[in-house]
């Protein structure tokens, strides 16, 4: 039994002893890192509060950029609190604003209308439609029937190969709408210019036709 007390003091006295030795260790290192943090730290303080002169520019300078940059971070707060504000109050609109390419006169609800508009006529006793290129030039003319509307193609009216006559007959209403003593190729030109001739002219409002 004393053996066994013998052997449980002898380990606390070893445990003891090693952390004493610590301690001390630890104490020692200190003891030599603490004067130098306290030099350090002087050194800091002192260039800190060391006085120097400065042109006034340069002062304001200094002062100008951090007032600058909290102004733009208080907008930007205050920006932020009225989105939220008028999401929370379902005020938001969140769809885009519809464009309309018609430009209108003021007070007046009718669009007013453009050239461009402009896109039938009833021409040669043929009703005709065409649009325009990104140029403003005239392309895809079609020629109708100016009676049923229905889109007519030209043939051969001369039994003479020499000859270039051509004429229209609607196949839906069966009518002879009207004959040429040229080609297609020379009819569309001039119907071309004539259009061209309306719209140079400013006739083309006259000539609208509501479909």
């Amino acid at each position: 039994m004393f053996e066994k007390k013998d052997k449980k003091s002898i380990r606390n006295n070893t445990i003891a002893t090693l952390l004493a030795a610590v301690i001390l260790s630890i104490i020692s290192y200190l003891g030599g890192i603490i004067p130098w943090l306290i030099s350090v730290s002087s050194n800091i303080f002192k260039w800190l509060t060391t006085n120097i002169s400065i042109p006034i520019w340069i002062f304001f300078v200094l002062i100008l950029f951090p007032l600058k940059s909290f102004l733009a971070f208080v907008n930007h707060l205050r920006a932020k609190g009225k989105i939220e504000k008028t999401i929370s109050n379902g005020k938001l609109n969140t769809q885009s604003p519809k464009t309309n390419n018609t430009t209108q006169k003021p007070g007046n609800n009718k669009p007013q209308l453009s050239s461009k508009d402009y896109n039938h006529d009833f021409i040669y006793n043929l009703k005709w439609r065409w649009s325009y290129s990104s140029n403003g030039s005239i392309i895809n003319l079609v020629p109708f029937c100016p009676n049923c509307d229905f889109q007519v193609r030209p043939h051969r009216t001369s039994s003479f190969q020499i000859l270039d006559n051509i004429g229209f007959r609607c196949e839906d209403c069966c009518k002879d709408i009207a004959d040429f003593d040229h080609d297609y190729k020379v009819l569309e030109d001039k119907v071309i210019r004539v259009i061209q001739k309306n719209i140079r002219n400013d006739l083309w409002q006259s000539r609208i036709i509501k479909e």
